[in-house]
This record gives structure tokens, sequence and C-alpha cells, in this order.
């Protein structure tokens, strides 16, 4: 019996714990149509119509995560050599990761480009910005994003994908290459990378799309569009929290 009620115990705390924990979590960012809006970064910035929000979490806004919200493209122009291997071809996808140093913007995108690199947020970006781990640095430049300083970097990834040949009824090897833009500006010791990621077959359309989003970024956006309205989580249903 002793034993019994100290399982309920313990079983009693841990789920109290867990509510507790559950507590914490809110929407720090939300969707409405094609806008989304970060209240714990305070910006906003609109959808290219052929782009859909992916599906994120409430979190505790003290321990934010890096990864702020991540778009893939919906209709997607797939050559000709991958219509039966449709799978093998990479969705277009652009991310907005976030990070906090001291360091000034220049020096924080040099240590980017730097494979030798041991900085964590420079690992925990190239979770969902891979060509970062398996690509090259090719080269970068000055722009501007809502009025801010920035600074464009430009990535590619050589590789091998093996197709299958329905008429043939063969396998062969095809070389190709994967192309990734990092788009990099810092307010404070805040510093904002949105980055693209895209098959070269189809990166001159994808481009220009990921640009009218990246230019839609508004840092001072009006106070009715910086708090999050809606908790409900989900992939363009209209809003989803994190």
């Amino acid at each position: 019996m002793i034993r019994m009620r100290l399982y309920a115990g313990i079983a009693l705390c841990l789920i109290t714990v867990v509510v507790l924990r559950a507590a914490d979590k809110r929407p720090t960012g939300v969707t409405d149509g094609n806008k989304y809006r970060d209240s714990l970064y305070g910006f906003v910035f609109e959808k290219y119509d052929n782009w859909k929000f992916g599906k994120v979490d409430n979190e505790d806004p003290a321990k934010p995560r890096a990864t702020r919200c991540i778009l893939t493209q919906k209709s997607v122009a797939v050559p000709t050599e991958y219509r039966e291997n449709e799978d093998k071809f990479n969705i277009p996808a652009i991310g907005f990761f976030v990070d906090t140093t001291e360091m000034p913007l220049e020096a924080y995108a040099a240590d980017l480009a730097d494979r030798k690199s041991k900085r964590p947020s420079r690992k925990e970006l190239t979770k969902d910005f891979s060509i970062l781990g398996k690509g090259s640095f090719i080269d970068q430049g000055p722009i501007t994003i809502d009025g801010q300083r920035a600074i464009a970097q430009h990535y590619r990834q050589d590789y091998e994908v093996q197709l299958y040949n329905r008429l043939k009824d063969q396998y062969s090897i095809k070389e190709d290459v994967m192309l990734g833009d990092l788009y990099l500006t810092k307010r404070g010791n805040t510093v904002y990378v949105i980055h693209l990621t895209c098959e070269r077959a189809i990166y001159r359309t994808v481009n220009e799309e990921a640009k009218t989003i990246i230019m839609s970024v508004d840092f001072d956006p009006p106070v009715e569009d910086r708090s999050p309205t809606d908790s409900t989580a989900g992939a363009d249903s209209g809003a989803s929290g994190q």
C-alpha cells in the first residue's frame, strides 16, 4: 500500500511538471493568410502566393527556438528528367533563423562561410540549411533589407542522384547541383538569417519569388502586426503558433 501511494505521488508530480511546462508555452509567431508575424523578435513578412508555411508549435519565450519559420514552394516546376523520380527532386525551401551575438555582421557572415567554424548556431542552422555543411561557399555581396545593411551569400553543392527510366527499365546516375543563398542582417545583438535552398534547374524563377518574400520583411511593423492573436498551430490553416 505504501509503495502504491509512493508511485501515485511520483506520477502526480510528473503530471504537474508537464502541465506547468505546457503553461509556459505560447504562440510567439502566427500566420494570417499570407502574412507571418513574430512577436518575440518583432518582424513581419508576407509570403509569395506559391509558398506555404510549415507547421510550428508554441514555445517558451524564455527559451526561444532559433528557427522561426520555414516555407516550402507549393507548385514546383519539376524538370522532365525528374518526372518519374519526383521524390529525388528537392522542393525549394526558405527559412528564417535568428541568432544572438556581439560580433559585427561581416565577422558573423565570415564565420558562417567557414566550414571549420565551431559556432553552435552554425550547426543548428545546418539542420535546415544543409548545404552549409555539405556544400561550398561561392561569394557574397552587400544588399539592403527593409532599409538595413545586409549581406547576401551564395553556396552550391554538387551531388549525384540515381534516376530510374521506366521506358528503358534501367537506372542512370545524374550529376546535379543544389544552390543556396543566405541573407543576413543585424539589429543590436540579434542576427537575422534568411536562407533559400533550390535545385539549379529552377533557381532563377524560385530566386525571384524568394526575393519578393525577403524584400517584404518589416522590422518595425505597426503595433497591430506585432501581437499574435491566434494560438492555433498548423500549416497554412490560417494561423500557426510558434
